[in-house]
């Protein structure tokens, strides 16, 4: 586990007051949107390994400046573990949100990668198909 220094200058580098590494959430989310957009013209293996690492990393990170930052979540001087001093909510809600919101970050990466995670639209394509063929009986 990560003593409390580190745990302390962890949270000092994420704080609210740091502008910079706030805004680097939007310029992150920018560099895969735009790697994408890249990597949908002109399909290469490089632009792939970018993309997914990319992807990856700042999956991690908005889910990070979530649970600590925005939320002040994971702390371990508590007396709720990874929690904070202060709830508004029953402790069961706080784990709840932290693992939907792990998931729903998840699902932004499978929303940029579908094919990666072998995500096909490929339902949808037979039902226009076959939509289209009854069209033209």
């Amino acid at each position: 586990m990560v003593d409390n220094n580190t745990q302390n200058q962890i949270r000092t580098l994420f704080s609210r007051g740091n502008h910079i590494l706030n805004a680097g959430k939007y310029l992150v989310a920018l560099v895969v949107a735009i790697v994408s957009i890249y990597y949908a013209r002109a399909p290469s293996s490089s632009l792939l390994i970018i993309r997914i690492v990319s992807g990856a990393l700042t999956t991690l990170y908005l889910y990070s400046w979530d649970v600590m930052c925005d939320w002040g979540l994971l702390q371990t001087k508590v007396q709720h573990k990874f929690l904070r001093k202060n709830l508004r909510f029953p402790p069961a809600v706080y784990y709840v949100v932290m693992v939907v919101n792990f998931f729903l970050r998840i699902a932004w990466a499978v929303a940029l990668f579908p094919a990666i995670f072998q995500v096909t639209s490929q339902g949808r394509d037979n039902n226009n198909n076959n939509n289209n063929n009854n069209n033209n009986n």
